[in-house]
């Protein structure tokens, strides 16, 4: 296990107050939610500290994207380009650190989870203790501060399969919509589709020779939720109640949590589309069944990931901004804004 100093650890705390106030001003701004996150890299033997990229905030109202948020931006493509980079010249010693204000949800966590392990793979990190998920508030604070609650998506995830939110179900192509069959018969690799009845939003196909998780059911969501965006509509993150069909045919975590926050109830594997035959998962060596469990359960064991809760000065400046504006808006208004939080099974959040 990787023991930290007190120089260190003083150092994340500075990250993390860091990400805070980035977080604050992007409240203020009203790019998205109260959520900063940071990417660096440490170098044991020149004691130093790399940042990679700028520092990153939660841009769901910016972007329209519903999993937006500011883990999802830190690793973007460009920044996991930089970070690999940077590890190819030091030593397999190096520590990846990457900082969020909040603890993360359970897409933010797949995504972490995705990464380390590309690094893992391709031998730019030593051991799974050497890249570290540092933050600062926990679900309960980001509930009680801020009125968001990722916790009932982790709960739900550990549920067995028959009793979680999303319904899965396997068709044939004969039994798709005619529009969505049309798309899965002529399509020459993995393919996601979502759709509301024979009306198709969006489709998406295996982005991640450019975006390590681009899987097609991020790059079908992510272009839907972009697409409300351009239309205008007040909650372009929010499918409702849409379909997600897939030629994957056992469902990630990844796409799960994805499909939760973006409000898809159900997820329709297609057993016969011509992209079945490309075997795919969304970690490297692990099947999709046992990756859904290690992030479903938090198995340090199993995890590719050191996590490390800082609470200790931690001012959560952010969430508190965010709570002061939403109190502002209900004075003005007379009625609390709309907020988002994912599924409609959990509206009470919103």
């Amino acid at each position: 296990m990787i023991m930290l100093d007190d120089t260190q650890l003083f150092k994340l705390r500075q990250f993390l107050a860091q990400a805070d106030h980035f977080a604050m001003e992007n409240v203020k701004a009203g790019r998205g939610g109260p959520f900063g996150a940071a990417l660096h890299v440490y170098c044991p033997a020149q004691k130093l500290w790399i940042q990679v990229g700028d520092f990153a905030a939660n841009a769901v109202l910016e972007k329209g994207i519903a999993s937006a948020h500011a883990e999802n931006e830190i690793l973007s493509p460009t920044n996991i380009a930089q970070l690999k980079d940077i590890l190819r010249n030091t030593s397999p010693d190096a520590l990846v650190v990457l900082t969020s204000s909040g603890e993360s949800c359970p897409a933010c966590h797949a995504k972490e989870e995705i990464v380390a392990r590309h690094l893992l793979a391709e031998g730019l990190l030593e051991t799974s203790f050497n890249f570290i998920v540092t933050y600062g508030a926990t679900y309960a604070d980001t509930l009680t501060v801020a009125g968001f609650n990722d916790a009932p998506y982790l709960v739900d995830m550990q549920r067995p399969a028959q009793e979680q939110t999303i319904r899965r179900l396997s068709f044939s192509l004969d039994d798709l919509p005619s529009p969505v069959a049309h798309l899965f018969r002529t399509a020459p690799e993995p393919l996601a589709v979502v759709a509301h009845g024979d009306t198709v939003m969006a489709s998406g196909l295996d982005q991640r020779g450019h975006d390590l998780i681009a899987t097609p059911e991020v790059s079908a969501i992510r272009t839907a939720c972009r697409l409300r965006k351009e239309q205008q509509h007040d909650r372009p993150f929010d499918l409702g109640a849409a379909t997600l069909y897939t030629s994957t045919l056992m469902l990630g975590p990844l796409a799960y949590a994805e499909c939760l926050w973006a409000n898809i109830t159900t997820c329709i594997s297609v057993n016969d589309s011509a992209g079945s035959a490309f075997a795919w998962t969304e970690a490297p060596t692990l099947s999709n069944t046992e990756f859904f469990k290690v992030v479903a359960r938090h198995d340090p064991q199993a995890s590719a990931l050191t996590l490390l809760h800082l609470p200790e000065g931690f001012k959560n400046m952010a969430q508190q901004a965010w709570r002061a504006r939403i109190t502002d808006e209900i004075a003005t208004t007379g009625h609390a804004p709309s907020l988002y939080n994912g599924a409609t099974i959990y509206s009470d959040q919103k």
